[in-house]
């Protein structure tokens, strides 16, 4: 019980798997890999969602 408090090392982190809120341990063989490759990917599509919401919306120029 070196700083784990009793709890089993796969407990944390969770990660989310697609859309849906279906939960999971990650383990020590390499699943972490998923979430440094998923997390920029994560981050880059509501990059582009957002700036095609502020360019649709027309909020890029307003009164034209």
């Amino acid at each position: 019980m070196s700083g784990n408090n009793g709890l089993p090392q796969n407990i944390w982190p969770f990660v989310v798997k697609g859309t849906l809120l279906f939960w999971r341990p990650l383990n020590s063989e390499g699943n972490s890999m998923r979430v440094g490759i998923l997390f920029p990917i994560v981050i880059f599509i509501t990059a582009i969602l957002f700036l095609a919401w502020f360019f649709i919306g027309g909020y890029a120029a307003p009164g034209a």
